[in-house]
């Protein structure tokens, strides 16, 4: 397997950080879980503590309330929001201010939901925080001026 040579995922960098594609991909993501995740009551039903055998392991497996490994809606309707609109800005040809507030934005982001999408079993949630992630490095290094 080849290497990319520093020079060239620099370049590559440099030219989606100018781009608001991938703050708006991550953006339509953040939107588009409100849609698609599945309510409490079924998280709930197929989850791995539902069926244990005994009262004592119910007692000690099972959280006092539900927890989602999916953010909320007020936290992927706020994100979504400010992330699209960097992305508007990188539009408008204002690359820079676009990127610092994708970059901070997303940042944020990946601090808030870190937890719960790593220790959850679904995959959804972990791909949000590394889209997160990514545009964090890629408007970051626009916005702190690395390319």
């Amino acid at each position: 397997m080849s290497e990319i040579p520093q020079s060239n995922l620099k370049s590559t960098f440099a030219q989606l950080s100018v781009s608001p594609a991938p703050a708006w991909l991550l953006s339509s993501s953040l939107l588009a879980t409100n849609v698609i995740k599945p309510s409490i009551q079924t998280q709930l039903q197929y989850s791995n503590y539902s069926n244990t055998p005994s009262m004592v392991s119910k007692l000690l497996f099972k959280p006092r309330q539900p927890i989602s490994p999916y953010p909320n809606t007020m936290t992927t309707l706020l994100f979504g929001s400010f992330i699209g609109l960097g992305g508007f800005m990188c539009y408008d040809n204002d690359p820079i201010n676009g990127a610092g507030v994708i970059s901070a934005w997303s940042s944020l982001y990946c601090l808030i939901t870190a937890r719960n999408a790593i220790w959850s079993w679904k995959l959804y949630p972990k791909l949000l925080v590394a889209g997160a992630g990514l545009n964090s490095v890629i408007y970051g290094g626009k916005f702190f001026g690395f390319y």
